[in-house]
């Protein structure tokens, strides 16, 4: 039995008033039978029946159904007494638009926990078999009012709310919808609201009639009601399966689309740059040690002494460097495992040069020493190869290049306690032979040709300083000149070389160079890792630019999404408020949603990944072949481990604030007004 106790609305005015919809009604319905709600529009009856469907709450009065107190029911109660007990007819059919009849069904069967094999037994019964794959938007409203009967009897609901149900259809589907309507209160209640007296049995129906507000007339509620439960039938009920969160989350994608391309295409891009850049971030951190590697001289260190004096009264100081002394650098560099400490000879082979190959002089190309005792051949540098051999369309290998290079030089020295200075020129020429071309990181590289340093210390060694040594009477070789000189001299580039013979020796010396102060006496330099560090610098400048860009462009889409989210909802306001009325829990909502954006942002995850994996093989493809450095770009998966675990986790985090984002965002369906939203117009 349904028991009325007391029943009053108000509704807030916008200028602070209140006005009485519905006052102080009192009425008794039995649990099966047809009762209808008269009156003009305007008396109450819409709000009425809502109050009694649990959409709206009365202002005062209580309403219980079979002893079960609406105002005793909380939250998700209420959603489930809505769910089992109460069916919705419209009077504009409220169908879901876009999805077909069965999908509208099978809404229902899962919401509901029916079983799908009812469907196709109420469209076999009402005939509708043929509509069954048909969206509902494309049949005949009187079509579509009996898919929304079927829809809202297929729980075999114990009320029936019925609002205007004819008004949209025609006279012959309004006749065939009231034998249907009668046929189901013979064992359920039927509560209809209706202008329409001619759809009355005066003789058996209930009737209230309303006006103002207030019950004016009630026919036949002198008959005895039936007061046996009516108990929900579990025949066909099942566990539901959710997969309306498929056909809803299909039907927001597609009626959605220029809205979802917008959002996917800014997600795909944020993250497609987020990927980049910090790949190159990950990357440049595992080249720190390894890119100087990739130079042939990547062991050789020149060493200097530094001294530093101030000027008085002034904030400059003046820094002298010269070849340290030999003891100094043992005393320094103690803890080395090997090193091989030889003078400089840059003096000696950066005077006037003269390299030809086949007669053609070659102009700007550097020579640079290596360490290769007993061999009397060159390396040349990848770049050498390319901008000469290739031009005469040679190959590299065992091809000869004539070397001559020369310098003047001037020695002093006192003889008789007078002064005296000698000009001596240096001369080293040779043909030798190509035995490797070195492939070398080409950033702010040179053609080179490398000479190795035991070569050119032997013709030091055996060339005699002729002039020199008539003048002042000795018999010095340049190698002796050379030892024999100050510190602070010219001849000696101011600086030891150094070769290291182990690849734990070589990084130690580059965390030296790194830890050496302003305040040090020796200064180390290398010249490969010097451009590696360089060439890194530059590199993670722009890959902070680019992490920052990535990050501001993720927020970007970030607040796209909510725009995107929020105006999906708004959109689909009306569909919310259909499924309410069927009894679905608000989190379902937040879950249809967010089974929607998740779906897109899974899909867009999974390509920016292939997109940024595809980039990066074809970036560092572009990369090695045309400047020599390999896998600047750290491709996930592919390289180092803690990498692609700390991206995974960066991009969890990325899925975890777009999942918060949407879930706040349609908490807001919690206050959709369904009374409101479902008013007909």
């Amino acid at each position: 039995m349904l028991q009325v106790s007391g029943l009053s609305k108000n509704f807030k005015l916008n200028n602070g008033n209140y006005v009485n919809v519905l006052n102080n009604l009192s009425f008794n319905l039995p649990n099966k039978g047809l009762v209808f709600i008269l009156g003009k529009s305007g008396c109450g009856k819409t709000t009425l029946l809502n109050i009694l469907e649990t959409l709206l709450e009365p202002s005062e009065g209580e309403i219980f159904f079979n002893g079960i107190k609406y105002s005793d029911l909380k939250k998700e109660k209420l959603v489930e007494f809505r769910k089992n007990k109460i069916g919705i007819l419209f009077q504009s059919i409220n169908l879901i638009n876009s999805v077909s009849v069965y999908e509208n069904l099978k809404i229902v069967c899962d919401i509901k926990n029916i079983d799908y094999k009812l469907i196709d037994q109420y469209l076999s019964k009402f005939n509708l078999t043929y509509l069954k794959n048909k969206n509902v938007d494309v049949i005949s409203g009187g079509e579509r009012q009996r898919v929304a009967f079927i829809r809202s009897i297929l729980n075999s609901p114990d009320i029936l709310f019925c609002d205007e149900p004819t008004g949209a259809i025609d006279d012959f589907n309004s006749l065939l919808l009231m034998n249907e309507l009668r046929e189901f209160s013979k064992n359920k209640l039927v509560i209809i609201v209706t202008h329409n007296e001619n759809l009355i049995n005066f003789d058996n129906d209930y009737i209230i009639r309303l006006k103002d507000g207030k019950i004016i007339q009630t026919l036949n509620f002198e008959k005895d009601f039936e007061n046996s439960k009516s108990e929900f039938e579990e025949k066909n009920k099942k566990k539901s399966k959710n997969s309306f969160l498929n056909i809803i989350s299909k039907l927001l994608l597609t009626k959605n689309k220029l809205k979802n391309i917008l959002y996917s295409v800014s997600l795909s891009l944020s993250l497609i740059f987020f990927s980049l850049s910090f790949s190159l971030y990950f990357g440049i951190k595992d080249l720190k040690d390894t890119l100087p590697f990739s130079f042939l001289n990547y062991n050789k260190f020149e060493v200097c002494e530094v001294n530093r004096s101030s000027i008085e009264n002034s904030p400059i100081s003046v820094v002298k460097k010269e070849r340290p002394d030999y003891s100094l650098l043992r005393n320094n560099l103690f803890n080395f495992v090997e090193l091989k400490i030889e003078p400089s000879l840059d003096y000696f082979i950066n005077g006037e040069k003269d390299i030809r190959f086949e007669n053609h002089k070659l102009k700007d190309v550097l020579i640079e020493t290596y360490y290769l005792e007993n061999e009397e051949t060159i390396f040349v540098n990848d770049l050498f190869e390319e901008m000469f051999l290739n031009e005469f369309n040679e190959t590299s290998l065992y091809k000869s290049i004539d070397i001559k290079f020369t310098q003047k030089f001037k020695y002093g020295n006192f003889i008789n306690d007078i002064y005296k200075e000698v000009e001596e020129d240096f001369v080293y020429e040779k043909s030798l032979y190509i035995t490797k071309v070195v492939k070398e990181f080409k950033y702010m590289s040179y053609p080179t040709i490398f000479i190795p340093y035991e070569l050119i210390k032997e013709e030091l060694i055996n060339q005699s300083t002729e002039n020199i040594n008539r003048e002042f009477i000795q018999n010095y070789s340049w190698y002796e000149i050379l030892m024999n000189a100050n510190n602070d001299s010219e001849i000696t580039s101011y600086s030891y070389n150094i070769w290291t013979s182990n690849v734990s020796d070589t990084l130690k010396m580059y965390y030296l160079i790194d830890e050496l102060g302003s305040e040090s006496i020796l200064e180390i330099s290398s010249n490969p890792y010097m451009i590696s560090s360089s060439f890194l610098e530059i590199t993670n400048i722009l890959t902070i630019g680019l992490i920052i860009f990535s990050i501001l462009s993720l927020v970007t889409t970030i607040t796209l999404l909510i725009f995107v989210i929020f105006s999906i909802y708004l959109s689909f306001k009306k569909n919310i408020a259909i499924l309410k009325t069927l009894g679905i829990e608000n989190k379902k909502i937040t879950n249809i949603f967010l089974y929607s954006i998740l779906k897109i942002t899974g899909i867009n995850i999974l390509v920016s990944s292939f997109i940024s994996i595809f980039l990066e093989l074809v970036l560092n493809k572009i990369l090695y072949q045309n400047i020599n450095i390999n896998d600047i770009f750290s491709v996930l998966f592919l390289n180092n481990p803690l990498n692609t675990i700390s991206f995974i986790a960066i991009v969890l985090f990325i899925a975890l604030l777009i999942i918060l984002t949407t879930i706040l965002t349609v908490q807001r369906s919690n206050f959709v007004d369904v009374a409101k939203e479902l008013k007909e117009e």
